[in-house]
């Protein structure tokens, strides 16, 4: 009795198998193919956004980091005299 159920769960499970890799197989062609419409794909929206995002990012950012730069000293700051004696 055993050995049937085992057969018929080998039988479904290796068809659902190869219809689930057949959709993905066609779902990245899809994707792959560029778009004939003059859109553009998920991928290259994608980048777009992320490139668009840390520029404005980095743009909003500046003035904060040249502050931080005036109030904070560098490595290459020689120590305040007032702080050695205190």
């Amino acid at each position: 009795m055993l050995i049937p159920v085992l057969i018929v769960g080998i039988v479904f499970g290796s068809a659902l198998l190869l219809v689930k890799m057949a959709l993905d197989f066609k779902k990245s062609q899809a994707l792959a193919e560029p778009a004939s419409d003059g859109s553009l794909r998920t991928s290259e929206l994608d980048a777009l956004i992320r490139r668009a995002v840390d520029d404005a990012v980095q743009n909003a950012l500046e003035p904060y980091l040249e502050r931080e730069k005036l109030l904070l000293p560098g490595p290459d700051t020689p120590p305040d005299e007032s702080e050695h004696h205190a």
